[in-house]
């Protein structure tokens, strides 16, 4: 894979504000697997118990 070039335009960040820029400033606490509603946190060890508890909610 050859190197693309670099747009002119990007982004230019010094060091402090790199360090900055993180996961949690950007994203807050923001966390894909905590559905709203439901009132804990949505994580499955393997995809049988995922399935099992689909089938128990549909």
């Amino acid at each position: 894979m050859l190197a693309q070039p670099v747009p002119e335009n990007r982004p230019r960040l010094d060091a402090e504000q790199a360090a900055s820029h993180t996961r949690d400033t950007c994203l807050g606490d923001w966390r894909p697997w905590a559905w709203p509603g439901l009132g804990h946190v949505f994580v499955r060890e393997t995809q049988d118990e995922v399935f099992s508890w689909l089938d128990d909610v549909l």
